[in-house]
């Protein structure tokens, strides 16, 4: 269904099942089973309501943004919500599920809460045995590939990222909002993961800016003590390759960091000699 932003309905007892919409937005009640796939993000519109069929429940998958300014909530049956992009929330969102599983660098805006049973923070990382960090410190327990939050309000927020065998996965911001000056990423920041990783002898960080000015790349070991500085100084704004050849430095893992206005990145990296 190329909805072209246009609202999509249902009436009375229909629901849509196993369809895909592009662009579409939901301004009143719309019943969904089965598979269903938004291309070209979704809009729940204030005063629209996503939900599921009377006779059974929806797996909803969204690609691009998900903006919801309305009600995503369970039926009679579970709604799962599997987004690929970010997620805006102005509403109200208490459906069993949001799964967040884009393929790289995600945000969620909680606005004024998620209320959904499980919000689900897919690493994609395939390795067992890892370490859930939020903000750069381990959350206990966490080591699935896979973090379960029941629900995400103020007391969730911050950066989460899970950590195997010297890899980074990518980073989920879970913010107040989508608009706020404290997600330096919305401006197009970025800091890859090196390659190749594990590497010797040498390897190469690429990493953006928004703008032009003063930006650090620093190593660490995990102790915090700084083993190398890669770049201090100015730097123009696009993308950069930076080449780290380490000398004297024993095999193990190792933090790379940059830093600039607004910028505040880090990520992992395995040295085997």
């Amino acid at each position: 269904v190329l909805a072209a932003g246009n609202p999509v309905a249902t009436e009375e007892n229909a629901g849509l099942n196993d369809v895909t919409l592009d662009a579409a937005v939901i301004a009143e009640q719309v019943a969904l089973h089965g598979t269903v796939r938004c291309t070209g993000g979704l809009t729940v519109a204030a005063g629209g309501t996503l939900t599921s069929w009377t006779w059974a429940g929806p797996e909803v998958t969204v690609e691009g943004l998900l903006r919801n300014q309305g009600a995503i909530a369970d039926g009679a049956h579970p709604v799962t919500v599997i987004a690929r992009g970010d997620v805006d929330n102005t509403g109200t969102l208490s459906a069993a599920a949001l799964v967040l599983a884009a393929a790289g660098e995600q945000r969620l805006g909680i606005g004024p809460g998620v209320a959904a049973a499980a919000v689900v923070l897919r690493s994609g990382l395939d390795l067992t045995g890892g370490q859930w960090f939020r903000d750069g410190v381990a959350l206990p327990g966490e080591t699935a590939t896979d973090l379960v939050l029941a629900g995400a309000g103020p007391d969730q927020l911050g950066t989460y990222q899970y950590a195997a065998d010297g890899l980074d996965s990518r980073p989920i911001h879970l913010v107040p909002a989508l608009d706020t000056t404290d997600v330096p990423l919305a401006a197009g920041a970025a800091l890859a993961q090196n390659h190749p990783n594990p590497f010797n002898p040498a390897t190469t960080i690429s990493f953006a800016l928004p703008r032009a000015g003063a930006a650090q790349l620093v190593v660490y070991d995990l102790a915090g003590r700084e083993v190398e500085r890669l770049l201090d100084g100015p730097v123009a704004a696009g993308a950069h390759q930076v080449a780290w050849q380490p000398r004297g430095l024993a095999s193990g893992v190792y933090v790379y960091r940059l830093r600039a206005p607004g910028v505040d990145l880090a990520r992992r990296c395995l040295l085997l000699k």
